[in-house]
């Protein structure tokens, strides 16, 4: 709505049990069917619990949001949070801080965000929405005259990738003022993919490891159990607490966790007040404090005779703190109905009520149930001493519980998970790293009987997963099986760290070359996807040092060629990926090799194969500049997939194009332009039918969008501009569509695709609308090219064409700059791999000079530059005079302007003279 006079105008509204909740000058994303993806709330400090109150359930002081402890120690890292913080620039930074559960990274962060408020930060704390309930009412996110902002987001690492993404791109993130992102994880092993999305975004990006507590002459541990001490006596009402001393001695590993200190420093305190010796192990300490959980809900239960309105068994009470602590907080219907559920014939609303006694909501405004028993780790220890299995005295596994978690995650349908299976599936695995009693039993069966369900829980999940010590190798294998096979954005990083303990098991039972060829094979294009590139090159040769050598005189198992050929192709695409394109022309052709073998012995049965090698080999020949062989590769390709799609046009149509769209690229670089055209048009229109009229568009998008945009390029290099620019247009559309989906995949091919359309607005005059695009494309290939040898062309290709937009349009300095980047990029590129590279270094020389002489800037260079392009022009003129002939001229007269820009008019005349002798034009454009 809008007020005439006051502006913008919201207005929330909740009936009935229903919740309203919206922000102002932020952004959120809905789903239709669960709400909100994320919650936004402006961070706040609770008031001191009643005294009374805690010492009902002593578990409730260890509390990171009561704050009851005074902070101490973890100065160095206040510092730097600090620093970071206040830093000048850059506009908009993030930083992951990762440390195991219980080290202390929540209170730091609470301690940080309080100092900065009181610095003059608005500090908004970040919820991850599924399953979270919020207050009905309005989040007010406007900075007003606050230094920055300060976003904080707890478990991070639980996150799906794609939300993470969608909250970076807040409005509230990219206002003028500074920003600043604080991510909590409990591991660094979601952080390349999280750092990649930032980095698109323009982020400065960090990342810290909160190291355990010292144990050396500073003694900052005891400092801190004396600090948790003292604070923990003031509630006990203990003047002296002097003589408490710790339950075991401080130097053990256990107590190298905040959490564990402030535990050891409750159990202390609680005891001496009950006067009863406490436990010296981190076991003891859990099942002391777990054990004063059960009194309390003992004496409320026996008070019920005394009038108090509390009526569950401490049996019953405890079945729903374990409910509790997978799924989290929920709404009271879906409790009432999940209890019934769980254990029919209980009295729910009563239980909920009682539970709620104990463990109220954490904010008294919130509608909800079921809050959890906290601090997680107490949790955790609750969940292990209540399952089957562990040798615990004093604390029998509930038979209940063994079968609660499955009922508690079987999916409402196909497909269809409970809100709190990411939750509840963390847990359990968290526990399982400590209890192995869990991971072999219950974990490994709910894992075995429903994999899908880690799947449903996100890559974090999978990732915690592959780190459970003593999981069950079935177990394993039942998750990765569920896997997609291709790239999943969510799920590639946990699938990775799956892949990665899977090949170790594997390789380690195995002496077989094609079995450890699969294995490296398989795990090379996991770790391929996530951004590990050097391991995963290193898992690929190693695939292929294992595979091809072994089995090439050994009959015995040529029966696996087939394979064994894909496997030389996928190590091809990932070493040309990781700069080895030699290596990755040796596997292209390898696997060529023996498909041909196998089709000459097995004639029809492996032409699908080898038109597929062929295929990549042509794109292999094509990055080593060995443009006449790839020509000829990319031809024999078509053929075999035209014979193919004749006889099973659904089956191959897609690879059909796929092919014509590399034959048309291969003719592209041989200078044939017109005769490129004719198989990307078939290409594109293979592509168009199959999306736009037969609705393929989950399998055929990508390779539409590549379609799309090779056709728009080479109509553009035949001039035919007009025709060029509603490709152009339409390919960066399905791009932008594609990255939505994936992000990690895609977002290399937007850049280009927004590369290609600026330069062709810039030829077809529309030179107002050329430099947001172009702009817009290296932003993203920059924070993508350090990487990535393909994308450091790409970038030098979109700042080429970012310079020739900026010098059209009169800023010929900003122009001379970004030329320069783009020589130095392809410089590199051209010294490792000059037949690749050598004609783009030229190209982005030439450029450079006319850039460099209209700014007046540095012009002792151009002279210089402008003659390495004629050398680079004239030796490739030699070869293919036909492609070459008219750049090398064009140098020529770039490189006379040059010369005569330096004052070295002679040379510049001469040179001058020599091209109108062969009817050459005496100066660029």
């Amino acid at each position: 709505m809008m007020d005439g006079a006051n502006g913008p105008l919201q207005r929330i509204e909740a009936s009935g049990a229903a919740m309203a909740y919206a922000v102002t000058n932020g952004d959120m994303h809905l789903w239709p069917d669960r709400g909100p993806v994320f919650l936004l709330q402006e961070h706040r400090c609770d008031p001191m619990p009643d005294t009374a109150w805690l010492l009902g359930q002593p578990s409730r002081m260890l509390n990171a949001r009561h704050a009851l402890v005074d902070f101490t120690g973890r100065d160095s890292e206040r510092a730097a949070l600090d620093a970071w913080r206040d830093a000048p620039s850059p506009r908009l930074a993030a930083r992951w801080l990762h440390a195991p559960g219980g080290q202390g990274k929540t209170r730091l962060a609470e301690e940080f965000a309080r100092g900065s408020t009181e610095a003059g930060w608005k500090v908004i704390i970040a919820v991850h929405g599924p399953g979270s309930i919020l207050q009905s009412g309005r989040q007010d996110l406007t900075p007003g005259t606050a230094t920055g902002v300060l976003l904080v987001v707890d478990y991070a690492d639980r996150w799906p990738l794609s939300h993470l993404t969608r909250l970076f791109s807040n409005t509230l993130l990219h206002r003028d003022t500074p920003a600043r992102i604080l991510l909590l994880a409990r591991t660094a092993h979601g952080w390349p993919t999280v750092r990649a999305e930032l980095e698109k975004a323009s982020a400065d990006t960090s990342d810290a490891r909160l190291a355990p507590l010292p144990d050396g002459p500073d003694r900052e541990r005891e400092r801190m159990f004396v600090a948790a001490r003292d604070s923990f006596a003031r509630v006990y009402g203990f003047p002296d607490p002097t003589a408490i001393g710790p339950p075991g001695p401080l130097g053990h590993p256990d107590f190298g966790l905040t959490l564990t200190l402030h535990m050891a420093a409750l159990v202390a305190v609680d005891a001496t007040a009950r006067g009863v010796r406490p436990p010296d192990d981190m076991t003891g300490l859990s099942a002391y404090l777990l054990d004063r959980e059960r009194g309390h809900w003992k004496r409320l239960y026996e008070n019920r005779c005394e009038g108090l309105e509390f009526a569950t068994p401490p049996r019953e009470m405890a079945r729903a703190v374990f409910t509790a602590v997978l799924t989290g907080p929920m709404g009271h219907a879906e409790a009432a109905s999940l209890l019934n559920r769980l254990s029919p014939g209980v009295t729910p609303t009563q239980i909920l009520d009682d539970h709620a006694l104990c463990y109220p909501p954490a904010d008294p405004c919130r509608p909800t149930v079921l809050e959890p028993l906290y601090p997680d780790r107490l949790a955790e220890d609750f969940l292990a001493l209540s399952l089957p299995g562990h040798e615990v005295s004093g604390h029998p596994a509930d038979s209940w519980a063994a079968t609660a978690p499955a009922t508690l995650l079987a999916l409402h349908g196909p497909g269809t998970p409970p809100s709190w299976v990411s939750r509840a599936i963390t847990f359990l695995i968290a526990a399982a790293e400590r209890w192995p009693h869990l991971a072999a039993g219950q974990l490994a069966h709910l894992l075995t009987d429903q994999p899908e369900l880690a799947l449903h829980a996100g890559g974090t999940a999978l990732t915690a997963l592959a780190g459970v010590p003593g999981l069950p190798r079935d177990a394993l294998n039942a998750v990765y099986d569920r896997l997609p096979r291709d790239s999943h954005v969510d799920l590639d990083v946990g699938a990775a760290a799956l892949a990665a303990r899977l090949a170790r098991l594997r390789l380690a039972e195995t002496d077989s070359a094609f079995a450890h060829a699969r294995a490296n094979d398989e795990l090379a294009r996991r770790l391929f996807r996530v951004g590990q590139y050097e391991e995963a090159a290193t898992a690929a040769q190693e695939s292929l040092r294992r595979a091809w050598e072994p089995i090439a005189d050994n009959d015995l198992e040529r029966k696996h060629a087939a394979e064994l050929a894909e496997v030389l192709t996928n190590t091809g695409e990932i070493l040309a990926k990781t700069g080895k394109l030699e290596d990755a022309l040796v596997a292209a052709r390898r696997a060529v090799e023996i498909l041909r073998h196998e089709e000459e012995s097995q004639p029809g049965d492996h032409q699908s194969s080898l038109a597929g090698a062929l295929n990549n080999l042509s794109l292999r020949l094509r990055a080593t500049g060995q443009y006449g062989e790839a020509h000829t590769m990319a031809e024999e390709a078509v053929a075999l997939y035209v014979r193919l799609a004749a006889d099973a046009p659904a089956a191959y149509e897609a690879d059909l194009a796929m092919a014509h769209s590399n034959l048309g690229i291969c003719l592209q670089d041989l200078g044939q332009t017109e005769d490129a055209l004719v198989p990307a048009r078939s290409a594109y229109e293979i592509c168009r039918r199959l999306v736009e009229d037969e609705g393929q568009w989950d399998t055929v998008a990508p390779l539409y969008a590549e379609t799309v945009g090779n056709l728009g390029v080479f109509l553009w290099q035949s001039g035919r501009l007009e025709e060029a620019l509603p490709l152009a247009e339409k390919a960066v559309s399905v791009r932008r569509k594609l990255v939505k989906a994936n992000p990690a995949a895609h977002t290399p091919s937007l850049a280009t695709a927004l590369a290609n359309y600026g330069g062709l607005l810039l030829d077809t005059g529309h030179d107002d609308k050329a430099e947001a695009p172009a702009r817009e494309a290296v932003g993203l290939l920059s924070a993508l090219a350090a990487a990535d040898r393909d994308t450091r062309r790409d970038l030098a290709v979109a700042l080429y064409q970012l310079g020739r937009i900026l010098r059209t349009l009169d800023w010929p300095n900003e122009a001379a700059t970004v030329a320069m980047q783009a020589v130095d990029i392809l410089r590199r590129l051209a010294a490792e791999h000059p037949a690749a590279y050598e004609a783009s270094l030229a190209e982005a020389l030439i450029e450079a000079v006319q850039v460099r002489v209209e700014a007046r800037e540095h012009l002792p260079f151009t002279p210089e530059a402008a003659a390495q392009a004629v050398k680079i022009y004239r030796d490739l003129a030699q070869a293919m005079p036909h492609l070459y002939d008219a750049p090398l001229r064009h140098a020529q007269a770039v490189q006379a302007m040059a010369l005569a820009a330096v004052g070295r008019g002679a040379e510049a005349r001469s040179l001058l003279g020599s091209l109108l002798e062969r009817g050459q034009p005496p100066m660029p454009e």
